[in-house]
């Protein structure tokens, strides 16, 4: 009698000539098609069902490890900076109105709120308002300053924290998509790449879409109500747009919409530098000043 094998993720299978199953015999023939049917249907029975969960969910999980890529983290990144950043200037202004009625000239003449808050945190009341003749702090008491100190220090933390996420940011961005961050900056790059999703998503996207990213409101609004069109979204942050004309910005946010859509492309096919060569083209079609320049890099 003849036997057949058919070998399977899940392990082999053995065969006589009518599809009944039998233990290992010591020698077996390729199986004809009119067997495949019957063998794969075994594969039907209970005793398979564990090793099919096993398999598949291996399966799944070594699927999902590898669909990770580093372009999310730089989604959650500026996500992060933009949490810190509104949790930052709310608690400023907090401290800003708490500090008040005890540092009235203070909180009105120091402008940048980390050295109000190191101030705060770092001086007696009297020592900061004996700066200025006849001030007309109320008296705090050490409790309470005890309290103000702790919320001071908090802010400084705080913003500790935002810089070193920022630092952070523009390590990623240069290492994830280093052409498209060095033509639009370390932030414009991470909010495109967030709006749109992915660098997969980006640099398939055309470059009239990517020119309006940031500014979905705005065209939905001009779509509903019929207000005038968006001519640009996050790229109003980048220099090249914000500093020029304002009948020319439009043209200018396009063109660097293009040159965004090119770099995003060679980064994500892991391409050579192109940043430098698309830089040189936007200053030589717009010859006149502001030019786009990597220098944004250093902001």
């Amino acid at each position: 009698m003849q036997y057949y094998s058919l070998a399977h993720t899940f392990g082999t299978l053995y065969t006589d000539g009518k599809g009944t199953l039998v233990r290992s015999p010591p020698h077996t023939h390729p199986t004809p098609d009119n067997l495949y049917p019957v063998l794969l249907a075994h594969y039907k029975k209970p005793q398979f069902f564990p090793r099919f969960r096993s398999f598949h969910l291996q399966k799944t999980i070594r699927a999902m490890q590898q669909a990770f890529t580093r372009d999310e983290l730089l989604v959650e990144a500026i996500a992060t900076v933009g949490d810190l950043e509104t949790l930052t200037n709310q608690v400023a202004l907090r401290l800003r109105h708490w500090a008040e009625p005890f540092y009235p000239e203070a909180t009105k003449q120091v402008q940048s709120h980390v050295q109000l808050a190191q101030l705060i945190a770092t001086k007696k009341q009297q020592d900061i308002n004996n700066a200025y003749p006849q001030s007309m702090g109320v008296l705090l008491q050490s409790e309470d300053q005890h309290a103000l100190q702790h919320f001071a220090n908090q802010l400084i933390l705080l913003e500790a924290q935002k810089e070193q996420h920022q630092d952070y940011l523009k390590k990623l961005a240069q290492a994830v998509c280093p052409n498209t961050t060095q033509l639009t900056g370390p932030l414009i790059a991470a909010k495109l790449m967030a709006a749109a999703g992915s660098l997969k998503k980006l640099a398939f996207l055309p470059a009239s879409t990517i020119q309006l990213l940031g500014a979905e409101a705005a065209l939905f609004k001009h779509l509903m109500k019929k207000a005038s069109c968006p001519k640009y979204g996050y790229l109003y942050m980048h220099p090249f747009v914000t500093n020029a004309g304002r009948k020319e910005r439009g043209k200018r946010a396009r063109a660097l919409a293009d040159a965004i859509s090119i770099a995003a492309r060679v980064d994500y096919f892991k391409g050579k530098p192109i940043a430098q060569q698309l830089l040189a083209k936007l200053n030589k079609r717009f010859s006149h000043e502001p030019k786009a320049n990597s220098r944004i890099l250093e902001k």
